[in-house]
This record gives structure tokens, C-alpha cells and sequence, in this order.
């Protein structure tokens, strides 16, 4: 973890349970501009709320920054962690440049673009991998 990242997870964590400084642990400074979530199995709606906020402060840092989404293990949500997921995930692709979403299956990219095309968010990508991910990013913020 960057320094500044120790500072600012040290002092959120000061007043989180245990299980919130886990869900934070899920969020992550990859390297400058590059923001790392990785969804949990089952998410909740309020693990999807910090762990959003939590991306946002991270990535708000920077003047410009993309964000990873990793959904290779996260099962479909409930109604009411989608509704969550709607009103918090909307802010981040307000604010980030480029979204990068791994995930495997045609099924889940479909739903990614609806989502995508609805936010008129449209520098998005799906990758296999981190690596993929990650360059798409670059590529969007030089």
C-alpha cells in the first residue's frame, strides 16, 4: 500500500468493525490513476456503499484515474444490493475516466452495457485479466 493510501485507510479504519475494514480491504491503489475493486462473493448493499465511497476517495486523489472492477467472483446481487449498486455506482463513473470490468461470461457484459449505455458512460471496457484491465485504463487517461 502507497503511503498515502496507509494514511487515509488508517483513519477511516479507526471507526469500521472488522468486517468494514475488510470490505476495504477490497479497495486498492494498483499504481497512480488506478483504482482496484475487487467485489466480494456476496456482496451487500452496505459493503457495495463503502467500498464505492471508498473508490471514489481513492481515485478522487488524482486529476484524472480509471477504475477496476473485479467481478470474476461476485454471484449475482439481491434487489435491494442492486439498488445500492445503481445510486453509488453512478458517482464513480461520473468521475472516472475509464472503467475496466473483469469478468468472464456474455450473460454479465450484456447487463455491463445496458448499465454503461444508461449512465452515458462510454470509456468502458471487459477484460479476461488484470494486465488487460489495467492497459485499458492507461490508455484512456494518457
Amino acid at each position: 500500500m502507497e503511503n498515502f493510501e496507509k494514511i487515509l485507510h488508517n483513519n477511516e479504519c479507526e471507526h469500521l468493525s472488522e468486517q468494514e475494514q475488510e470490505w476495504l480491504k477490497q479497495v486498492s491503489v494498483y499504481e497512480p490513476n488506478i483504482i482496484v475493486l475487487k467485489e466480494l462473493v456476496d456482496p451487500k448493499p452496505e459493503s457495495v456503499s463503502l467500498m464505492l465511497g471508498h473508490t471514489l476517495k481513492l481515485g478522487n486523489q488524482f486529476d484524472k484515474f480509471g477504475v477496476v472492477i473485479d467481478l470474476t467472483s461476485a454471484n449475482r446481487p439481491t434487489a435491494k444490493t442492486r439498488r445500492m449498486l445503481h445510486k453509488k455506482f453512478g458517482l464513480v463513473a461520473k468521475q472516472a475516466t475509464h472503467i475496466s470490468f473483469l469478468t468472464k461470461g456474455i450473460l454479465l457484459h450484456t447487463a455491463i452495457r445496458f448499465v454503461m449505455y444508461g449512465l452515458k458512460h462510454k470509456s468502458y471496457s471487459m477484460n479476461e485479466n488484470l494486465e488487460d484491465a489495467v492497459t485499458s485504463i492507461r490508455k484512456a487517461i494518457r
